[in-house]
């Protein structure tokens, strides 16, 4: 939270849907949008959850991994502008039209606000997410799964070692009286277990 200061709330629910519609991890995201805000000259800073999408954009559209765009764009974004060159660099192509309307915004000193108008459009949003491939969803979902079930039982287990050891004059962890009840108690169950697969059958030999 203090890594985001006053835009915590705003940037990790941005976060938490961009992790969402593309189906990537959101501490990956988080770590970029961090980056971003480290790399953004004062007055774009508050743009970096918006050029983390971009990059997970033209990830999906280049089909290049997310970690080697996210490099592109940071290191192009250090001098707060953009070269025709840096922009070809990350898989984009600007049509005439678009490449007057840039000149124009880069002399106005909008061209980064600009370029993130042509990466964040309706139609390469839809695209990236149509380009999404079922394996990464797969992997997403799983990944999500993992961490819902874990800390779970992590805690139980953490719970339960508590329960079963103590901490001698020593500072040495051992267990406790509550371990040795549960293991004679389980052995006297899994004893009557074995009795039982035992004798039931020999009961139903007799009657027979």
């Amino acid at each position: 939270e203090e890594l985001y200061g006053a835009d915590f709330k705003a940037i990790s629910d941005k976060i938490g849907n961009l992790s969402k519609i593309f189906f990537v991890d959101d501490g990956e995201i988080a770590a970029l949008v961090l980056k971003l805000r480290g790399t953004l000259k004062a007055e774009l800073d508050p743009l970096a959850d918006e050029f983390a999408e971009a990059a997970i954009v033209l990830s999906k559209i280049t089909n290049l991994p997310l970690e080697e765009i996210s490099a592109k764009l940071v290191k192009a974004l250090k001098d707060g502008k953009l070269t025709v060159a840096e922009i070809q660099g990350l898989g984009i192509e600007l049509t005439k039209e678009q490449q007057k309307a840039f000149d124009e915004a880069q002399k106005a000193g909008k061209g980064l606000e600009y370029l993130l108008s042509i990466i964040l459009s309706e139609e390469n949003i839809k695209k990236a997410q149509r380009l999404t491939t079922p394996w990464e969803k797969l992997s997403f979902t799983v990944g999500q799964l993992k961490e819902k079930a874990v800390e779970p039982l992590l805690r139980a287990f953490e719970k339960l070692f508590d329960f079963f050891t103590d901490e001698d004059e020593n500072g040495m962890v051992k267990v406790n009286d509550n371990f040795l009840i549960m293991r004679d108690l389980l052995l006297v169950i899994g004893g009557a277990l074995v009795a039982a697969k035992i004798i039931i059958p020999i009961l139903k030999w007799t009657k027979a």
